[in-house]
């Protein structure tokens, strides 16, 4: 009884100091260190969501600090076994466990808490799908946790649209200032059916199809572009764009073939300077009908703006766009997260100014081994070392390497810069047009729940 009490005293001491440890599912590493619990969902960080979120989310790097506090995804890759074995998967079924067994679900009635909690609870759930050796307890009680915060379709159609809250706030400019070309700014009017804004995607399939190439695609990704004239000469643009047969043909310049074997057809349409490009990623959800929702909830949002004139694709352009390394003056970029804190304490919609931050590269375009795991070399430093560009706004140029709108990844045959080769049995692919963010949406979810990691999850759901 008196260990008992003296264990109680010191987590009364550590509740103050931000960590907590409770019913084993929290425990102490060989050198007595305990781990921190961010306060997202309640103020005490001890709160048994809070302690889902820390289990789940949040990873000690091999310099002692905790990451993933509030990270748009899950620190984990394809090869990561950290939520599979050892403590950190047996915590992580613990606090599922309990969480299901005690109704942890009638703790908090806040929609959006409960929207988020549950989208995370879908990304660890859609990377175990892909991942060998998973199935398990783990997987069972995350179905669980998801049906029990699932919404009705109605309760999800009323979330706050979170960009709107943001662009209301006025914490960030409307506009591209090209004196500050820096200035990170969220364009009103983005989602407004007959604005300067045009949705765009293709007549059928998916809208940024490689950003569903991802453990972590539980997401509608919109395309939104914008000429300096406005809606009338973007739709012109793509009325062109559109008028290709080909949007590629042969290079027949032998000094530059290696390079670029094909080049933009003599016909194609350029983007002036200042036009601007954003792609919008939006939370999926499972309602409580076990089907997939698409909801108003924006995860992130990128945006590039075209900062000069489009040059020709001499040598040089080229073997300069080949290096993903375009000059500045090329593109403009900023990219907005959400952030949990700031949702939930009503902050900007919960979108903040990631740009100049650096950051761990997970989920689209990433490696499939655990940066967590990794051996440092004595020249290495964490995180630095697991964080492959200065900023997340330098990372946008490897993918977007070239001018203007031979940067547009949107039109087939143009992702990553131009490609290789083409292959002549396959079917051509029509360049994008202007379309709706309804008709985005149905997409993705048409897709999402064609994909055997629902079907898995549905079944989980049922039980």
């Amino acid at each position: 009884m008196a260990t008992r009490i003296i264990l109680m005293s010191f987590a009364s001491h550590l509740l103050v100091a931000g960590a907590f440890m409770t019913g084993g599912a929290w425990s102490a590493d060989p050198k007595g260190r305990l781990p921190g619990l961010p306060a997202i969902y309640d103020q005490k960080p001890d709160h048994l969501w809070n302690r889902l979120h820390a289990a789940l989310l949040v990873r000690t790097g091999p310099d002692g600090k905790d990451y993933g506090r509030d990270r748009l995804e899950p620190l984990l890759w394809m090869e990561s076994r950290h939520l599979l074995e050892g403590k950190p998967g047996e915590k992580a079924v613990a606090v599922l466990e309990e969480f299901n067994r005690d109704k942890g679900d009638t703790l908090i009635d806040d929609h959006i808490k409960r929207a988020i909690l549950q989208r995370d609870l879908w990304l660890v759930a859609n990377w175990l799908s892909g991942t060998p050796g998973s199935e398990g307890r783990l997987e069972g009680e995350l179905g669980k946790a998801i049906r029990r915060l699932a919404l009705s379709p109605r309760e999800i159609a009323e979330l706050p649209d979170n960009y709107a809250v943001a662009v209301a706030a006025k914490k960030h400019a409307d506009r591209f200032d090209a004196k500050k070309p820096e200035q990170a700014y969220l364009p009103p009017g983005l989602f407004q059916d007959d604005g300067p804004w045009v949705c765009v995607g293709p007549s059928d399939g998916l809208t940024a199809p490689l950003h569903f190439n991802t453990p972590f695609n539980n997401s509608v990704f919109l395309v939104f572009l914008k000429l300096p004239g406005g809606r009338g000469e973007t739709l012109d643009f793509l009325k062109r764009l559109g008028k290709l047969e080909q949007v590629l043909a042969p290079n027949t310049d032998e000094s530059t073939k290696r390079i670029a074997p094909f080049l933009p057809h003599p016909d194609f349409p350029e983007w002036p300077n200042g036009t601007e490009v954003a792609l919008v990623r939006r939370a999926l959800l499972v309602d409580s009908n076990r089907r997939v929702v698409a909801s108003p909830l924006t995860e992130s949002v990128q945006i590039r703006v075209v900062t000069a004139e489009t040059p020709a694709l001499t040598k040089d352009v080229l073997e300069i766009a080949s290096s993903r390394r375009p000059p500045a003056e090329w593109q403009s970029s900023f990219e907005f997260q959400l952030r949990r804190a700031d949702l939930f304490a009503g902050t900007s919609g919960g979108l903040r100014d990631v740009s100049g931050e650096r950051d761990f590269k997970t989920g689209f375009g990433s490696h499939g081994w655990d940066e967590f795991d990794e051996p440092l070399r004595k020249d290495q430093t964490f995180p630095e070392r697991s964080q492959p560009f200065p900023t997340n706004r330098a990372s946008c140029a490897a993918c977007h390497n070239f001018p203007g709108a031979f940067s547009f990844n949107s039109i087939p045959g143009f992702a990553f810069g131009l490609p290789q080769r083409i292959d002549d049995d396959a079917p051509a692919q029509r360049p994008p047009g202007p379309t709706t963010v309804a008709a985005v949406e149905n997409r993705a979810v048409k897709w999402k729940e064609g994909q055997p990691a629902w079907t898995a999850l549905v079944k989980r759901l049922g039980e």
